[in-house]
């Protein structure tokens, strides 16, 4: 591909991100279809892997790349840091990361910016952040771009936490295609290939996340009332099993989820 029809398919995909989330996006359909998968002992790990980033940076300065998923994983009484600085492509979700900031009164506790910005061009100097973060957001960008440009405005040390959806998961697949009015045109969830761009540029450590706990989240909705229930504890200790027991191998790729943290190489060669 010439560097021109690239640089037409990525305005393209920042164009219409853009018009899609100004307009607006009801998940609510979406989301629902994967009942209980998105709660219970699942996320409850997922908490503790961010937390186990995050609360290590106390007065640190870091970047989320979206708007709001900060109200979801930053303690700002407890673990405050430095300066939160947020960007979107979208005015609207600034606008709504700026109001929910404004309602849960961050300015006391750290400073707090937000910025209409393409994260395939980050308008930071290099090194600029200690941890930069994102919640279901690289899936919509040329991954390989925002990856570098997030290599290169961590500090030398820095380290990166996002969560993801990956593609080869059964149910995700056909929740999607039931469903295609409920995302961007560009959007990709993660696959092989994703995993092997994220190890040219960080020292990676991958948790995969909901396999069979997808169906028994869907299926025992309709038979408990608490995402925590008989169904979905054993989903989650199976899952947890297959992927110790098979880390080697890509099964980790037909979870439905993938929790990302990763420092930075240092050496230009291991990007190769």
């Amino acid at each position: 591909m010439k560097e021109t029809d690239r640089q037409i398919s990525i305005d393209e995909r920042i164009q219409n991100e853009k018009d899609m989330y100004n307009k607006g996006i009801d998940r609510e359909k979406y989301n629902s279809a994967f009942g209980y998968a998105s709660g219970g002992y699942a996320a409850d790990r997922k908490k503790e892997l961010w937390a186990s980033v995050l609360q290590k940076e106390k007065g640190k300065k870091i970047l989320e790349i979206g708007s709001t998923s900060w109200k979801q994983y930053i303690d700002f009484k407890n673990f405050p840091p430095a300066e939160l600085v947020c960007i979107n492509i979208s005015e609207k979700a600034v606008d709504e990361g700026i109001k929910l900031a404004e309602k849960h009164h961050t300015s006391e506790y750290s400073e707090h910016s937000f910025k209409v910005m393409d994260a395939h061009k980050l308008e930071f100097p290099d090194q600029s952040f200690d941890i930069v973060f994102g919640k279901e957001i690289l899936h919509h960008l040329d991954f390989e771009l925002s990856i570098k440009e997030i290599a290169r405005v961590l500090k030398k040390d820095g380290q990166m936490i996002f969560s993801e959806p990956l593609q080869r998961n059964p149910v995700g697949r056909l929740v999607r295609r039931m469903t295609p009015d409920k995302r961007t045109a560009f959007e990709k969830p993660l696959n092989k290939k994703e995993i092997k761009i994220l190890k040219r540029y960080f020292d990676l450590g991958l948790t995969f996340h909901q396999l069979f706990y997808v169906p028994a989240g869907v299926i025992s909705k309709r038979l408990f009332k608490s995402p925590k229930n008989p169904m979905t504890r054993g989903a989650y200790k199976f899952d947890l099993f297959l992927e110790r027991v098979f880390r080697k191998t890509n099964i980790g790729l037909y979870y439905r989820q993938v929790v990302i943290i990763g420092r930075v190489k240092q050496k230009t060669d291991d990007r190769s």
